[in-house]
């Protein structure tokens, strides 16, 4: 129930005598800005608790997986996912998958993975390319509809048509 949660204030980041790991639970993995967060805050590794019961298909955690391995590569660093069902799996920080289990398999997955420090360029700027390539899109579009008359025809600049000829 709802009364049994607390929203967390801090940025996902456990210290262990490992090092510092990324905390992303289940679905949040699906959000660049939730593995995003961690890593500016110094987490070394990504870690993904899921229990992908609530899906009797493969479809939800086969797209966990290609989200984690997205995240992988946004973040430069290794992502662990562990999962009482669903997939549990290993992907390395160039978003490969190096081991991952079935669905209700019980598997022990042991994969020596490392700590990863820096920050890529995914890791710094966000969304910001994002936005600015939709922003210049949006622009290009209201150039093109305000090159154009409704028919179809270009204006010139001094306001006259180019191409055919109106005729009376």
């Amino acid at each position: 129930p709802a009364r049994d949660l607390r929203p967390g204030t801090g940025s996902a980041v456990l210290d262990t005598s490992v090092g510092r790991l990324g905390v992303t639970i289940s679905w949040e993995v699906f959000f660049d800005h939730r593995s995003r967060d961690p890593v500016l805050n110094g987490a070394q590794l990504m870690l993904n608790p899921t229990n992908g019961a609530s899906y009797w298909l493969t479809q939800v955690q086969t797209q966990q997986i290609a989200s984690s391995r997205l995240r992988a590569i946004e973040t430069g660093r290794w992502v662990v996912q562990a999962a009482p069902t669903g997939f549990s799996a290993v992907i390395d920080p160039d978003g490969r998958l190096l081991a991952r289990t079935g669905v209700g398999e019980q598997a022990v997955l042991q994969y020596t993975v490392g700590l990863r420090e820096g920050l890529t360029w995914a890791t710094r700027l966000g969304p910001v390319p994002m936005l600015v390539f939709a922003g210049l899109l949006v622009l290009a579009g209201h150039a093109l509809v305000l090159w154009q008359t409704p028919d179809g025809d270009r204006i010139h600049r001094r306001g006259h048509r180019r191409g055919r000829h109106a005729t009376s």
